[in-house]
């Protein structure tokens, strides 16, 4: 189990109100980059590479195109990750084992 502390820091209200709506944005890049590599990938049967989703999303937000990327960057992670993850368990299933995935902190 890990522990967590939540504090706040001593900025000014505004500058919390500006955190806040780049903290929603980067929600909004996160959802419309899932819903449209979902989309794509029901319509055509294949993924969407990285180059495509950045290009897209180049210019829509009110975020530095570096975040926007880096938002990019950590979805395709999580993709492979996930897919690794269905070879791993279809490989078991297949021997037999049982389907179990234990994670490690």
């Amino acid at each position: 189990m890990f522990v967590t502390h939540s504090f706040r820091i001593p900025y000014e209200k505004y500058l919390y109100e500006e955190l806040r709506m780049m903290q929603r944005e980067a929600a909004s890049v996160w959802n419309d980059i899932v819903r449209e590599a979902t989309s794509y990938y029901v319509s055509r049967k294949k993924w969407l590479s990285k180059a495509e989703i950045q290009s897209v999303r180049k210019q829509t937000y009110q975020l530095h195109s570096q975040t926007v990327q880096a938002i990019a960057d950590k979805y395709e992670a999580n993709r492979e990750t996930i897919h690794s993850f269905e070879k791993r368990i279809k490989r078991r299933s297949i021997r037999g084992e049982e389907n179990t995935i234990i994670a490690s902190h």
